[in-house]
């Protein structure tokens, strides 16, 4: 009877869930190239291979992402030989572990703070927008995410430079999760002033460190194109909405060349998402441990809500 329980506990459940999904996700990553985002980053990875660092932010608007990524995609440009399915299917690969880490670190969550439910474990382990992003879409949000998220998990085992280090590796991947820095900042200094100097300190220097070529030999290009970057306008939330009102100066779509109106906008976007996230952040300063994955999970609900661009690739 104990074997029988044992063999069919909820966690061999998830895992098997979990190596089913990741299996569909593999056989998609080997039978196709992916979407445009995968050729992009192929191209990037091509440039790379003879353009420094200074020179593709410098010459490439497009290139908006921090240093490892560039970093990432260089190295796969190189393993895969100029074959772009094979640079492909590598991209799509580094998704698929991290989602593995995602569901293995849920499973330790589940373990600490028994939360939450089983059937809410094995529905994320199955999550089909997990199977889209990283089983065929090809980029590397699921990388920042499963960064965040092992942060996270540091909060709960009070470990305040083990977050910070795991943050910081989220920000040199994509600086999205930056909007999250008040967040953790806050409850660390709840904590005491002592656990938030050492978060903050081991943040500020892993993010100094990964963007140290860019912040030294080109600053203006590497803020304009990293931390200037709104996503593209018209294709999610408010901006979408706007566009559909058929006003000719909201019909680009796009993140390049957009007009003043468009600009503005969307900079009031992103400043009521920071002030929105700042205001939550340090109302819930004081939380338990076990409820700041609660908070992070406010903030991403305001972030897809206000976000002037494409966000739906987080929630994988």
């Amino acid at each position: 009877m104990n074997e029988k329980s044992t063999r069919f506990s909820p966690s061999i459940a998830v895992l098997l869930v979990l190596a089913l999904a990741t299996a569909l996700k593999a056989a998609w990553a080997l039978n196709s190239v992916g979407s445009l985002d995968v050729l992009i980053f192929w191209k990037f990875g091509r440039f790379l291979q003879t353009t420094p660092f200074r020179e593709m932010y410098e010459t490439y608007s497009a290139f908006n992402h921090p240093p490892l990524t560039g970093l990432l995609i260089k190295t796969l440009f190189k393993f895969s030989n100029d074959r772009v399915e094979v640079f492909a299917s590598l991209l799509r690969f580094c998704s698929i572990l991290a989602d593995l880490g995602l569901v293995l670190g849920l499973l330790y969550v589940k373990k600490l703070t028994g939360r939450p439910p089983w059937w809410a474990v094995g529905l994320f382990a199955a999550s089909p927008v997990s199977l889209i992003i990283s089983g065929f879409h090809g980029n590397t949000d699921p990388i920042m995410v499963v960064f965040v998220f092992f942060a996270m998990i540091a909060v709960l085992d009070d470990r305040p430079i083990l977050s910070g280090a795991f943050l910081a590796l989220a920000f040199n991947i994509k600086i999205v999760p930056l909007f999250l820095l008040p967040a953790f900042t806050f409850y660390w200094w709840a904590r005491s002033p002592r656990s938030m100097l050492r978060f903050a300190a081991t943040a500020a220097a892993g993010f100094l460190l990964g963007a140290a070529i860019p912040l030294l030999e080109c600053p203006g290009a590497y803020l304009h194109n990293v931390l200037g970057y709104g996503s593209v306008w018209g294709v999610w939330g408010v901006t979408w909405w706007i566009r559909k009102t058929g006003g000719p100066e909201f019909q680009l779509v796009d993140f390049r060349g957009l007009g003043h109106t468009q600009l503005l906008i969307m900079g009031a976007l992103k400043a009521l998402v920071v002030a929105s996230v700042t205001y939550i952040s340090w109302r819930r300063r004081n939380v338990p441990a076990r409820d700041f994955c609660a908070t992070l999970g406010m903030l991403w609900v305001v972030f897809f809500a206000f976000a002037p661009g494409i966000v739906v690739q987080y929630s994988a």
